[in-house]
């Protein structure tokens, strides 16, 4: 609708398969970021700064960055000090 400019209640089928592919894409690169950040950790992926930066600067909770960067809860309170 956002590229025909054309509003409609109908959902066709085409509708559905463009926001699947759409959805689909944005799994697949979600899934390269992580992987990126996470997955190797010999490539210097820093989880004390990351944990810092979503605790202080994003204000993220601590229950949720120690899931995000796979560490303890414990362990989290010594990387934020």
């Amino acid at each position: 609708m956002a590229c025909k400019e054309d509003y409609s209640e109908k959902i066709t089928g085409e509708d559905m398969e463009a926001a699947l592919t759409l959805t689909e894409y944005f799994r697949a690169t979600a899934l390269k970021v992580y992987r990126r950040l996470f997955a190797n950790e010999s490539s210097g992926f820093d989880k004390r700064l990351m944990a810092n930066y979503l605790y202080k600067d994003r204000g993220m909770n601590k229950k949720d960055i120690s899931l995000l960067i796979g560490t303890s809860r414990s362990q989290l309170d010594r990387m934020l000090g």
